[in-house]
């Protein structure tokens, strides 16, 4: 595992959470290095499973050149926000039926484990080797390599020039 860790709301009680229902909300970080096994299936991160264990599940989708994964309850939101601009004339219906019929469900076994669909490896490139990166309000999973390819196109500093540029600190 390479770095990468959750943050936690803390509630004046002092209890740490995270799950939706919560005050705050859910922010995922941290990137973490893992393998598909022979099944095809992922080891979630364990600092990521108590989000998708307490939702009972989650919802895995193509996202740009790798698959997003959210909770049960964020791709609601997600799905009520896409539908409303589709009311609103911005997007097209097609955009909808896309995106949500290549969605998949996630369920995570006992040891946190879950299948990626084959129609979702080959639309990441994902093989073997996976990067999961926590992406505020979803999971990212990267084939490893392309994701490399990401990390050299853009240097630390870069990244931290175009963030100043946005006046957000």
């Amino acid at each position: 595992m390479t770095g990468g860790s959750k943050w936690h709301t803390v509630e004046r009680s002092g209890e740490q959470g995270s799950t939706p229902g919560r005050a705050g909300l859910l922010v995922f970080i941290g990137k973490h290095d893992r393998s598909l096994d022979d099944k095809g299936r992922l080891v979630l991160p364990s600092n990521y499973r108590r989000d998708f264990e307490d939702a009972g599940g989650g919802v895995l989708a193509p996202w740009d050149r790798c698959l997003a994964l959210w909770t049960k309850a964020k791709f609601e939101d997600v799905m009520k926000q896409l539908i409303e601009k589709v009311r609103a004339g911005e997007a097209d219906d097609d955009v909808v039926r896309l995106f949500q019929g290549d969605a998949a469900d996630v369920q995570l076994d006992s040891q946190g484990r879950f299948v990626v669909p084959e129609e979702h490896r080959r639309h990441a490139g994902i093989t073997r080797e996976v990067k999961v990166l926590g992406q505020t309000d979803r999971v990212e999973l990267w084939d490893a390599g392309r994701f490399g390819e990401v990390q050299r196109d853009k240097t630390p500093d870069e990244v931290s020039a175009e963030i100043r540029r946005l006046h957000i600190f």
